[in-house]
């Protein structure tokens, strides 16, 4: 168990946490060493891959193009509805600093289309 303070943990939405070792350590063995106390804490740990992405996170989007006369909250809403719940406006966009674009933090379940670039 005294290999886990080399550990770092990211989370990834949902219930999934990334586990990845600091530079020149080897998880597998920090892992297989420390089993029994990780599977109180984790309910699996498997490596990670596409299949294990996350079906929710938390995005945050620009929204450009919005006319002044409708910049507010509930306008901002109704533009990223589609896309998931918005959770949050940034408050330079509240404070109407920036009229380029709004910053919306939504709640998403299209992760796919967030996580894949077209190659």
């Amino acid at each position: 168990m005294e290999g886990l303070n080399l550990v770092s943990t990211r989370r990834l939405g949902d219930n999934l946490v990334l586990l990845s070792p600091l530079v020149g350590e080897d998880l597998k063995n920090m892992i297989d060493g420390a089993k029994e106390w990780l599977n109180e804490i984790f309910e699996y740990i498997v490596p990670w891959s596409l299949e294990q992405a996350t079906g929710n996170q938390k995005v945050r989007i620009h929204v450009v193009g919005i006319l002044l006369h409708i910049w507010n909250p509930q306008c901002f809403k109704n533009m990223v509805e589609i896309m998931g719940e918005m959770l949050s406006v940034d408050e330079d966009t509240l404070n109407m600093t920036n009229l380029e674009y709004a910053r919306v933090l939504i709640h998403t379940f299209f992760t796919k289309i967030f996580a894949q670039p077209d190659v």
